[in-house]
């Protein structure tokens, strides 16, 4: 639900302000999974429940504002604030209905974030902005977690996650250019990064596998964006984009790190073996680009033909935070040849007609299927006894999703 007033718009000085509420729900009654061969003496194929039952409530309430000033003819001047409350509530029940013991979590998060805008208007073809603002992802807590390796506790250090904030830098132009024939935009941003969520997968004592999101320290990005589209004649269009993006790790201490490196488990380990700091951010591509072409020519009557083609391009993205795995550069290409009318559309078109099977995405997981690794437990050296739980035990794998292949195909389309 959301109430809004706003001023007049042909006034010097512009305003709105509005309230939002917002309540959702999320109600399980069954979660199962299929078991797949593992080491646990579990059958493949049984239909086994994944434990807990949960029930989600989120509510979002917030009060937002902003003020546009023109300062003169050509400069304006914005400032938006915005306050947010998130409060979420997640409860574990039985099949029944009941409330298991100690499964009844809850956190609370508000925030507020402004952002100023300066806009100049050198004329009608050329807009140049420069922008701050302050962006939040509200903390959270993970109702599933994983237990102390060794033990039958929950590991709660993993239990709440802080909220994410973000800084954002922002210059840019949009244009109009060749007497209107063709647009350029343009844009450079720095954005600061501290509490980035990451979702990491861990297994729980019973052997399932549960998801759970983690703070990483301190991460920062900058970055380009370029638009382009041109009227090359009156009957040739061609759009382009291009984007790079730099994101780097400041601070963060993983753990899977520390494991990957030959950790023991013991803090001191994990604090010297643990560090990503230099590493890229996984699953963001670096360059991104993409081309497409359009020519079209009238036939008889109200008939038009026309040709297009497009290509696509996207770097290769790390899988994960140690920055070993990749998942190679994707180029895709498609072709478009058709008809229309006033009624009727024919379209014979080609997607990735070259065939390329890159990976569109990659995520680490824990393997559940190899067994487990030889376990270390450091001793103390005075008392003789663990001083340390040990590190990771269980395999990890890589899974892949992959595009769809060359695909060719018609398309008949009828307006009314």
């Amino acid at each position: 639900t959301e109430l809004r007033l706003s001023s007049p718009v042909d006034r010097n000085v512009r305003w709105s302000a509005g309230l939002y509420y917002y309540k959702g729900t999320k109600d399980e009654t069954r979660d199962d999974h299929i078991s797949t061969p593992n080491p646990y003496g579990v059958p493949a194929g049984e239909i086994i429940s994944n434990d807990d039952l949960v029930n989600e409530e989120v509510k979002n309430t917030a009060v937002f504002g902003s003020i546009e000033w023109d300062l003169s003819d050509q400069w304006t001047a914005t400032t938006e604030l915005r306050w947010a409350e998130d409060d979420i509530r997640s409860t574990s029940v039985t099949d029944l209905g009941a409330v298991k013991p100690g499964k009844d979590f809850s956190t609370t998060n508000d925030a507020l974030t402004p952002r100023l805008i300066l806009a100049y208007q050198q004329n009608d073809d050329f807009n140049y902005y420069a922008s701050i603002a302050k962006g939040t992802r509200p903390g959270a807590f993970n109702p599933k977690v994983p237990n102390i390796p060794g033990t039958a506790l929950p590991d709660e250090s993993f239990r709440y996650v802080d909220e994410e904030t973000v800084w954002s830098y922002e210059l840019g132009m949009k244009s109009r250019l060749l007497d209107g024939r063709a647009t350029l935009n343009l844009a450079g941003y720095y954005s600061d990064v501290s509490n980035q969520q990451f979702n990491a997968v861990f297994q729980l004592s019973d052997g399932n596998i549960t998801s759970a999101l983690q703070n990483a320290g301190k991460t920062r990005i900058y970055g380009l964006e370029a638009e382009f589209s041109m009227l090359l004649t009156e009957d040739l269009t061609m759009s382009a984009t291009y984007s790079y993006t730099d994101s780097e790790f400041e601070e963060w201490i993983s753990s899977d790190e520390a494991d990957l490196r030959g950790s023991n488990g013991t803090y001191a380990d994990i604090q010297e073996f643990g560090s990503v700091k230099g590493n890229k951010a996984p699953r963001i591509p670096e360059n991104m680009a993409s081309l497409f072409l359009r020519y079209e020519r009238p036939l008889a009557n109200d008939w038009r033909w026309f040709a297009s083609g497009d290509v696509t391009y996207e770097g290769s993205r790390y899988a994960a935070e140690h920055n070993l795995a990749k998942t190679g550069d994707q180029k895709l290409v498609g072709l478009r040849l058709g008809i229309s009318g006033s009624n009727w559309d024919f379209e014979v078109f080609g997607k990735n007609i070259f065939d390329d099977l890159t990976p569109v995405d990659v995520l680490r997981f824990v393997d559940t299927e190899s067994g487990t690794l030889p376990v270390l437990v450091p001793m103390d050296p005075v008392s003789g006894a663990p001083n340390s739980v040990g590190a990771s035990v269980q395999p990890r794998g890589f899974g892949i999703v992959l595009p769809r292949g060359s695909q060719w195909g018609l398309t008949a389309r009828y307006r009314f």
